[in-house]
């Protein structure tokens, strides 16, 4: 039986998307699978750069990320070697912050499969499911941990560290595909015909809210989805039943929300007197100071891990979100990586109009994307690095949403 290329690509890209969503992480092998996810994607981008069957199919689709890469990796490997022969840091210890940027190559085998027929829907649906069993999968972790002080997948459960506490409770951290279910369900709430879609995406999106505002104890990504949310049904042209039911469920838990324990606890927790809020500061405070005489390349080569985390070693440059990047790689690495998201915005606003089925899925993670990645969660760290392909692939594929790839020649 002759496999499809279509289905070939699909089947190694879930195969990363379980292995990077932890659940496979029942030894202490999250390095090894990183390295590995690096290696096959190098392969499989390449292998679609090389091929001209595939290249045929995707070239209308890759001129900004073949640009963005060459321009994106001669930096990368500038800033490797500039730092080598001018820092504290060996050339091993450099190479080690790029490898992750190889994620980016799944770009290629992503576009392919979307631009095929029926590729989009069965790609979104395997991102939400798989997300949905590893975002449960999480809080079975966690619930057992801080409730019954089961150990039960250690390295699951301390990803980030033993020392990664808040109220008193372990945190997970999220999934780099959060926002994609989200969304999905957004989508699924407008355009599903069955009632029992709409109540099972409601109930999704609230999971999603809980674990995000719980599990991982972060305001920023409750504020972002909230956020993207909202500017997605606002931008809607017409004020359907939809809409108004879509509004008085969110009242309807905005209300039951504000009247919590949780919600207290939430704006307490955007106060600077806070350690997360006052640890921020002080981390931009010592992080614009430390880069004085390297604004234009940033210090993240120069430097050694014992400076940048600070003096006592608990300075994060991962906390300050995308403008991280600032300090890593100074104002012209910050530049780069800023490109993506304009070209999203560009996409967006070019292709996507309001009667689309997709506009309500398009803005909101375009939205939160943009929002979390300032406002917390810097995208480029290994942690949510592996969803940015898909999403710059999604964006792409908005050019022609009517391009069918006959699967017969696929």
């Amino acid at each position: 039986m002759k496999i499809k290329l279509q289905d070939a690509f699909a089947g190694c890209i879930i195969f990363l998307i379980v292995l990077n969503l932890g659940i496979l992480n029942i030894a202490d092998l999250t390095t090894l699978y990183r390295y590995f996810t690096s290696v096959l994607a190098l392969i499989l981008g390449v292998g679609c750069l090389c091929s001209a069957r595939v290249y045929s199919k995707i070239k209308k689709y890759c001129h900004f990320m073949n640009v963005w890469l060459v321009i994106l990796f001669v930096f990368l490997f500038i800033e490797v070697f500039y730092g080598w022969s001018v820092g504290a840091n060996s050339l091993v210890q450099n190479l080690s912050y790029v490898y992750i940027y190889f994620w980016l190559f799944l770009f290629y085998p992503i576009i392919y499969i979307l631009v095929c027929n029926n590729g989009k829907k069965r790609l979104i649906y395997a991102i939400c499911g798989w997300t949905i069993v590893a975002l449960l999968l999480k809080t079975m972790v966690w619930l057992l941990y801080n409730y019954l002080h089961k150990d039960v997948m250690h390295y699951l459960l301390f990803e980030f560290g033993s020392e990664w506490i808040r109220n008193g409770f372990q945190r997970i951290p999220a999934t780099c595909f959060s926002g994609v279910l989200v969304c999905g369900m957004l989508y699924a709430f407008y355009n599903s015909t069955k009632v029992q879609i709409k109540i099972l995406a409601i109930v999704i999106i609230l999971f999603n809210m809980w674990y995000a505002l719980t599990v991982f104890a972060s305001r920023a990504q409750v504020i972002c989805l909230v956020f993207g949310i909202s500017v997605a049904i606002l931008l809607r042209r017409n004020m359907g039943i939809k809409k108004v039911i879509t509004y008085l469920v969110f009242i309807i838990v905005a209300a039951v929300g504000m009247s919590t324990a949780y919600f207290n606890e939430f704006v307490r927790g955007m106060s600077l007197t806070t350690y997360s809020m006052g640890m921020r500061v002080k981390e931009m405070i010592y992080y614009s100071d430390l880069i004085k005489g390297h604004w234009i390349m940033g210090f993240l080569y120069v430097f050694s891990t014992e400076k940048i985390h600070g003096p006592v070693g608990t300075y994060y440059l991962s906390d300050l979100g995308l403008f991280s990047k600032l300090f890593e790689t100074g104002i012209i690495g910050m530049i780069i990586h800023l490109l993506p998201f304009g070209r999203m915005l560009q996409l967006c606003r070019k292709y996507m109009k309001k009667k689309n089925k997709e506009f309500v899925f398009a803005v909101a993670l375009m939205v939160y994307t943009i929002s979390v990645s300032f406002l917390s969660n810097d995208i480029y760290n290994f942690r949510l690095l592996f969803g940015f392909p898909f999403i710059l692939a999604y964006y792409e594929s908005l050019r022609n949403p009517k391009l069918k790839v006959s699967e017969e020649n696929a």
